[in-house]
């Protein structure tokens, strides 16, 4: 039996994208994905809304801003980190981002 680790989101970006360029020349893109379900709450129907962090390598995404609508297809990563804070959180790693309708 084989593990499966995908994922795939489709949701609003809740800021504009931040790049980040590496020491050796490769660039990142982080950006925040907004999405909003319902859930059942004790008999109740309750909207949530959750914002995911999502990270993808590369800088064709550029055209993308705040408000858009994306589909996000990828694997969950636990980052793990020392320091203040929380040591630790779970992202998205995209192999593809598309706008969504």
């Amino acid at each position: 039996m084989h593990d499966i680790n995908q994922v795939t989101i489709q949701g609003t970006l809740a800021t504009d994208p931040e790049f980040r360029t590496h020491g050796d020349g490769r660039v990142t893109m982080r950006l925040l994905v907004k999405t909003y379900t319902e859930v059942s709450a004790g008999g109740t129907k309750v909207s949530r809304t959750d914002v995911l962090p999502v990270a993808i390598w590369g800088t064709d995404y550029d055209a993308m801003k705040r408000g858009d609508r994306v589909k996000v297809t990828g694997r969950i990563e636990r980052q793990l980190w020392t320091g203040e804070g929380t040591p630790s959180r779970l992202s998205i790693v995209a192999y593809e981002i598309e706008h969504a309708e």
